[in-house]
């Protein structure tokens, strides 16, 4: 009888070890799962910010290349008309403000 209760002490014992032990490393799965989606999710972050820096600074310099290339169309475009508008009256085929009323179209 005796040895049966001690037989019994000792196994509860060796069950709740095994139990806190258990326990420790469920503790520890849980911890180390959530540092590696904190991490993640910070990354996931840092990349979404770089992207969208990436993207405005893409929109800067197309934006200052458009411009540019607007400023040397104006300026072609106006040489063209100029350039027209001599060859025009050149020919003396209108007066002056025709042509010009021509080149507004």
């Amino acid at each position: 009888m005796n040895k049966d209760k001690f037989r019994q002490n000792s196994e509860s014992l060796v069950c709740d070890e095994h139990q806190k032990h258990r326990q420790k490393a469920i503790e520890k799965k849980k911890k180390k799962l959530k540092r590696k989606r904190s991490l993640r999710r910070h990354l996931q972050e840092k990349m979404l910010k770089e992207k969208i820096k990436k993207e405005y600074e893409d929109t800067e310099i197309d934006d200052e290349v458009d411009s540019a290339e607007k400023k040397t169309a104006g300026q072609t475009t106006r040489e063209n008309t100029e350039d027209r508008l001599y060859t025009l009256q050149r020919q003396n085929a209108m007066s002056h403000s025709e042509i010009k009323a021509l080149l507004q179209r």
